[in-house]
This record gives C-alpha cells, structure tokens and sequence, in this order.
C-alpha cells in the first residue's frame, strides 16, 4: 500500500486524496515512536504465549471499502469476507474452519484476495517459528453498514453473531 501512500504512515485516505504533508524526519519519528514500539509489544507478547502454551494464534481482523479495493487497486468480484494467510505461517485447518463457518453464514469467501497473508511477529519471521499461526479476516463493509458509512443494524447483528461463533469454534480448536 505504500505505492498509494498509506504504507506504515499514510499521507492518503481511502480515497487518495492528501490530508498531510511531512518530512522524512516526522515519517521515521512515527515509526520509531509507534510502529517499531507496537511491534516490540507483539514480539514480546508472542514470545510469552509460545513459552507458555507452546503455540501461539493470531487473528488479524480489518475490514474494508469494496469501493476502494475496485477503484483504487482495480480488483473486482470482491468478497464479503477475504481471509488471508502465509504459508509458512498459517494453518490451513483454521483457514478451512473460517471458510466454513463464514460460508454457512451465507456470506462469499476469497482467501487471499482482494488482500494477502496476515500479520506476523517479527520475532517469528527472523526466528523461523512456526509455532506461530495467523489468519487475517478482512470484512467487507458493505455486509454490515449500508452507503458504506451507515450502520445497518440487521446486517450488523448477523455480523457479530457470526463473528461470536466463530470464536467459540476457534477457541475450541486450539485448546
């Protein structure tokens, strides 16, 4: 995303339009003052988890404009729901319980697509720790606001029951 300007520090919202102007300097003080740190938090986390349970899994949940992902990165026949994973990081089994689960909901699903793999330590890429496992849930806005900026309460609640469940189910996977 940074080719668009909304990498690790944006200068553009979703619809590309500047809303600020900075130097290198402001660009690395972010980054070393906000990025860097919360990184440093997640290693630390996931090293505290795998030393614990021997495992540790992440879900990295976002959601979307289907406007942007089709105006901006020229993608179509986008989803209700991406999920995204690494290979060397994911868990095709989670994967295949997310697909199900939010398919029975009756919503499309893409995995990979419009977006790719999920968040992972820093600790694990440079460690090759593979205890780690993460899945990245991109929703699509337009399953639960209406205009893509009003809240459909209807939509919403269905939302939210799916997404309890599929908590319970995740939880009950990896105990």
């Amino acid at each position: 995303m940074t080719q668009y300007k909304m990498g690790v520090v944006y200068q553009n919202n979703s619809q590309l339009k500047n809303f600020i102007n900075y130097d290198k300097a402001h660009k690395n003080w972010v980054i070393t003052n906000f990025y860097e740190p919360h990184h440093q938090k997640l290693d630390n986390l996931t090293k505290k988890i795998l030393t614990q349970y021997n495992s540790c899994y992440i879900i990295d949940l976002h959601s979307f404009s289907d406007e942007f992902v089709k105006t901006i990165l020229n993608k179509e026949n986008n989803p209700d729901i991406c999920l995204g994973y690494d290979e060397m990081f994911g868990d095709l089994e989670i994967v295949n319980l997310a697909l199900n689960h939010f398919q029975n909901y009756g919503y499309s699903v893409k995995i990979n697509y419009p977006y790719a793999s999920s968040i992972i330590p820093n600790y694990a890429i440079l460690n090759k720790d593979y205890r780690v496992k993460s899945l990245m849930i991109e929703i699509n806005k337009r399953i639960y606001l209406n205009h893509n900026t009003i809240l459909n309460n209807r939509k919403f609640k269905k939302l939210e029951q799916c997404l309890n469940e599929f908590w319970l189910k995740l939880s009950n996977y990896i105990k």
